[in-house]
């Protein structure tokens, strides 16, 4: 299952979370129900309906309901939640072997990250056949740091292997910039002057030049008609200020009608 924030989960504790095991409960992942069933047992049988978390994860998996909300979970609640949500997706994986993939993890809030690192220091990667893959662009932010050492506590607690990808060398970045599209030996200069071999960093300028009208075609490929710049956000490998970040959790929690100065309000009584 691939972990990734998709509508209407976005900017939510936990989302990235929520909408993988909602996945689980597709046709794609569980044609045959099962991983389904294992869940709505797993419920009954660890929650009840007079348990204070049941209404949570009972709406976490009605297909038909909107995702809950863990931001507006009681403090007391919190930490049985992320127990809890461990004890699941352990279950379902010794029900059937269960691989994880967190893709750009730079972008994972701190719940997700709590609940990774619990789940390594608890052994639970070790007592089911259960594999987390987790890929993230590094960067020099603050909130990128600290998104890499509590990945870093999640590796030292199970063992698992760390790979880092360098970028591509001069020639095999012109190969890949040519098999995007068909592009000048000067397009190709420039892509590398501006992204030195990062694949994704030249996908996303490669799309702005174009969008921009920074290049034109001509003759069967793409020619340079300025100096290329790259996107505002660097390429899309940027992380968000950590004060962004902050602003858009607490829109996510406030909700689409907010006052601005209830959310001036929330950010001044924010401790981060």
């Amino acid at each position: 299952v691939l972990a990734e924030t998709p509508e209407p989960w976005e900017g939510r504790p936990l989302g990235v979370l929520f909408g993988a095991l909602r996945q689980l409960r597709g046709e794609a992942l569980d044609p045959d129900g099962l991983l389904s069933q294992h869940m709505d047992r797993w419920l009954h049988a660890q929650m009840g309906p007079g348990h204070p978390l049941f209404t949570f994860f009972a709406r976490l998996m009605d297909d038909h309901a909107p995702p809950p909300d863990a931001s507006r979970l009681a403090g007391e609640l919190v930490g049985g939640a992320l127990e809890a949500l461990a004890h699941l997706v352990l279950t379902l994986a010794t029900a059937h072997p269960l691989l994880m993939i967190f893709d750009d993890a730079h972008h994972l809030d701190e719940w997700t990250l709590h609940w990774l690192t619990m789940l390594a220091e608890g052994q639970g990667l070790t007592r089911a056949p259960l594999t987390i893959w987790v890929s993230l662009q590094t960067t020099s932010s603050e909130a990128s740091s600290s998104v890499e050492e509590a990945l870093e506590r999640v590796r030292w607690a199970v063992g698992g292997p760390r790979l880092v990808l360098e970028p591509l060398a001069r020639d095999d970045h012109e190969a890949l910039v040519k098999l995007i599209a068909p592009a000048s030996a000067a397009l190709c200069a420039q892509l590398w002057e501006l992204t030195r071999g990062h694949p994704g960093q030249t996908l996303a300028c490669f799309e702005h030049a174009v969008a921009q009208h920074m290049v034109h075609w001509r003759g069967g490929r793409w020619l340079p008609i300025q100096h290329l710049t790259p996107p505002e956000d660097g390429g899309g490998v940027g992380e968000r200020a950590e004060a962004e970040q902050l602003v858009l959790q607490w829109a996510a929690v406030l909700g689409p009608e907010i006052q601005r100065a209830v959310l001036h309000s929330a950010l001044r009584q924010d401790p981060r």
